[in-house]
């Protein structure tokens, strides 16, 4: 059977962690004794079993659509820092009716939508493959490797590349949510700073640690100290930033393939000590992972 498109979203999704529901937003009532209702077709307000409102998924096809009208009916919002305006609206979580008196918190499915998780595969197409954007766009989740003529090996390349760059934007939202004070998943934050910030030290679910010796502040025309010296972001003891060191170092195992790293020289010292397979992490209960994502990992169990 043909590997498809939606083979590597699949696998590239289950490589970026992105299989935890996440807050999109938060609404209030606008009335007292308003109540909300959510099914995988509408967004319902109802007070006394009297309709409010009523927003369709179809009418209202992404989540900007749905704020908007909640906005434009004066109900109270508040966004939540992991809220991508362009997610479809029938990726929300289905919510039986409840009480709107304190902020009610309202979910999606999973962090990325496909769509979103497309988008970067398409610009794979286009930055490695040649494509033009035009023919990128073309590219679905049905679209098999045999139709493209897409050797075997290139699905794995391509699954830790889309992972890669997802975990990339990831971090944007995480680090955006720990400072609105908006810490979503367990993984999220530092862990262990030292005071003065001369070393740290994270240890990721007992899998490894890692201890590092950044700068306390990296500012224009100054050295860069420590293997996060490149990391503007300043999360580099998060759990999305070694994630995605980790990626590109099986990236460049795997393929040889330095395309991902920062033309960057990094002066410092650090430590990894691996305790555990990483692999293991990966497909421990009651998480399960795909046949591809299995290859990409099993290729480098010790």
């Amino acid at each position: 059977m043909s590997q498809t498109i939606e083979d590597v979203v699949k696998s590239a999704r289950e490589l970026s962690f992105d299989r935890f529901v996440t807050p999109t937003f938060y609404v209030s009532e606008k009335e007292a004794g308003e109540s909300i209702t959510i099914t995988t077709t509408a967004l319902t307000i109802t007070k006394a079993a009297v309709t409010q409102l009523t927003i369709t998924f179809s009418e209202y096809p992404t989540l900007e659509d749905v704020i908007n009208k909640l906005i434009t009916e004066q109900y109270p919002i508040s966004y939540s820092a992991s809220y991508i305006s362009t997610e479809p609206s029938n990726s929300l979580l289905p919510l039986s009716a409840t009480v709107l008196s304190t902020p009610v918190s309202v979910y999606r499915r999973v962090f990325f939508s496909n769509s979103e998780v497309l988008e970067v595969l398409r610009r794979y197409f286009v930055m490695l493959l040649g494509y033009s954007y035009e023919d990128a766009y073309d590219i679905e989740l049905t679209t098999t490797f045999e139709a493209l003529g897409i050797s075997n090996a290139q699905p794995h390349h391509m699954a830790l590349w889309i992972a890669y760059w997802l975990v990339d934007r990831r971090r944007v939202y995480e680090m955006a949510a720990e400072t609105m004070g908006q810490s979503t998943y367990m993984f999220s934050g530092m862990s262990g700073v030292g005071e003065g910030g001369v070393s740290i030290n994270t240890s990721l679910a007992d899998v490894f640690s890692i201890t590092d010796e950044p700068m306390e502040r990296y500012n224009e025309g100054e050295l860069a100290h420590g293997v996060g010296a490149d990391n503007v972001l300043g999360d580099a003891a998060s759990f999305w930033y070694r994630l995605q060191l980790w990626l590109r170092s099986q990236f460049e195992r795997l393929f040889g393939d330095f395309a991902l790293r920062a033309d960057t020289v990094v002066v410092g010292q650090f430590d990894l000590q691996k305790d555990q397979n990483f692999y293991a992490f990966y497909d421990q209960y009651p998480y399960t992972i795909s046949p591809l994502s299995r290859e990409i990992l099993s290729s480098f169990s010790p």
